[in-house]
């Protein structure tokens, strides 16, 4: 009789423990997060999820096991449920509840996961030539651009950002440049298309270059050179500032370059040793005063007649004036022309 009882112990004690070799603990009435990583009820994601990720589906991560059940809400209440325990996932941290129920008791699990953000990360060329933004997925690289910007008087020197650091918020990332060695002599703006003489550093100097990239020359970028002597402007500039030249009182000559569209203001007066200048016919602006107190100037315009949009002030002094004319006039006036290059006033 003892042994058939101590047999019978033996049996229960051996079914108990084969019981949960077999996935006994596996039927305890609980749910179960296949992927997400569980402490208490805080449950996580160890990676973040890609951006172009929009939605999470807790029906295919959650597994339920004997007699639980669970929802999935936005808030610990369970007052906003998921009922189809697809999820939407905005940028950065998400959180969300899942409410846990067995036999009429609830326990709930906060679950964070997190998509990662975009990030612009754009490209300051400080009025350089433009180029393009990127955007950028948390974490990711972004792309050093294959154009080289532009900045007429400079040269680009590089950008100031170790591209192999990951993008982590947004960005602006600069242009470096260096000054141009035959831009030294001034202070300028420029951009891509437009470069603009602000001054002379140095206002002892007798002569300077201009580069042929210059497009205008600014107010009053050589006001009170009075050592400046000789000066060629570029073809490359289409305007003359307010008394750009004004009190060069060294200058004996100027060459004005086939773009020059508008003299301004007062731009060379009291160049009192200038004594002649050519004006192309492409000049379509002067203001009042331009050649104020230029008592030795003598002034060749490559129009036949003054333009309209020349002011009637624009030769306040009463300089000499020529006109040109390629056959000799039939009415007596002041007229030139050019032979073998040079100006040759018609007798």
């Amino acid at each position: 009789m003892k042994r058939k009882v101590l047999a019978a112990v033996c049996f229960s004690v051996i079914f108990a423990f084969s019981a949960m070799a077999c996935g006994g603990e596996k039927d305890k009435d609980e749910i179960r997060f296949k992927t997400l990583t569980v402490s208490g009820t805080t449950v996580t994601s160890e990676v973040s999820f890609s951006n172009a990720t929009a939605d999470f589906s807790f029906a295919n991560e959650i597994e339920v096991n004997g007699n639980a059940s669970y929802t999935v809400a936005s808030d610990p209440n369970g007052t906003k449920v998921y009922e189809t325990k697809v999820v939407p996932l905005a940028e950065g941290d998400n959180t969300f509840y899942i409410l846990e129920t067995v036999d009429g008791k609830t326990t709930t699990y906060t679950v964070t996961l997190r998509r990662k953000p975009t990030y612009r990360v754009w490209f300051i060329t400080k009025d350089g030539s433009a180029v393009e933004s990127q955007t950028i997925e948390e974490g990711a690289l972004a792309t050093e651009p294959t154009t080289t910007p532009i900045k007429l008087g400079y040269t680009f020197a590089g950008w100031d950002y170790d591209f192999s650091q990951p993008i982590t918020k947004k960005i602006g990332i600069n242009a470096q440049w260096t000054v141009n060695a035959e831009m030294s002599p001034f202070t300028f703006a420029s951009t891509a298309t437009t470069c603009e003489i602000m001054s002379l550093i140095d206002k002892e100097v007798t002569s300077v270059t201009i580069p042929d990239y210059v497009t205008s020359i600014g107010t009053p970028a050589f006001y009170g050179c009075k050592n400046l002597e000789n000066v060629t402007i570029p073809n490359s500039v289409t305007s003359i500032g307010i008394k750009a030249f004004y009190e060069c009182s060294s200058m004996t000559s100027i060459t004005i370059g086939e773009k020059v569209e508008s003299i301004a203001d007062s731009a060379f007066k009291y160049c009192d040793k200038l004594t002649n200048i050519i004006i192309p016919d492409h000049v379509t602006s002067i203001d009042k005063a331009a050649f104020a107190y230029c008592s030795k100037l003598t002034i060749y315009c490559e129009a036949t007649s003054q333009p309209s949009g020349w002011s009637s002030k624009w030769n306040s002094s009463n300089c000499p004036v020529y006109w040109y004319s390629e056959t000799e006039p039939l009415e007596s006036g002041n007229y030139w022309h050019y032979v073998d290059g040079k100006v040759v006033v018609w007798e």
